[in-house]
């Protein structure tokens, strides 16, 4: 499940569906992402057993073509930690606390938490926490719309809009700066 719930895994998927085979660079021409980036995506596919590659004459040159294992997928699901499992709505309530307890607690929005880091910013369980990291991978831009409500008086006051700037008055990292002036469409 952690594979397919990245997007350009899931359009590689899709694409493997559709045209049965294809190499990384047949890949690339669809989905315009860089090899590099593709690689990464295709190697996550296939360590969790949903592709498979084969080397496969194209012309002259001999290709690595990747493709769908197969369409059907067991899982063993741990009932104990599914009963557990948080619902979207308390998530979201949680990703609340996190933006308006991050800066008093750690003094910072980071880039990532880590489990431990939202166990001490929240004070839940390892088990939630793990929930929540994941929801905030996930959902990242849920995030960013939850740190401009919190901070949006404070941004129309910076004189410089910057994501250096912004990150700099807010006490968010960068990466997060740049998101929330996107979402406000001033960068």
């Amino acid at each position: 499940m952690e594979a397919l719930k990245e997007e350009t895994r899931q359009k590689i998927i899709d694409l493997l569906l559709t045209h049965g085979e294809l190499s990384l660079t047949e890949i690339q021409q669809r989905l315009g992402k860089t090899l590099p980036t593709l690689l990464f995506h295709v190697n996550m596919l296939e360590k969790a057993g949903l592709v498979s590659w084969k080397l496969s004459k194209k012309g002259r040159k001999t290709t690595k073509t990747y493709f769908i294992r197969t369409k059907l997928i067991s899982m063993d699901v741990d009932i104990e930690i599914f009963s557990k499992a948080m619902n979207l709505k308390m998530l979201n309530q949680l990703l609340d606390s996190l933006v308006e307890k991050s800066a008093s607690i750690i003094g910072f929005i980071p880039r990532q938490y880590s489990v431990s880091d939202i166990v001490k910013v929240l004070n839940v369980d390892a088990f939630t926490a793990t929930a929540l990291k994941d929801y905030l991978e996930t959902y990242e831009e849920e995030f960013v719309k939850k740190i401009v409500d919190k901070f949006s008086e404070k941004i129309n006051s910076i004189e410089k809009i910057d994501p250096d700037t912004v990150a700099k008055e807010l006490k968010i990292d960068v990466y997060w700066a740049a998101k929330v002036l996107k979402e406000l469409k001033l960068l």
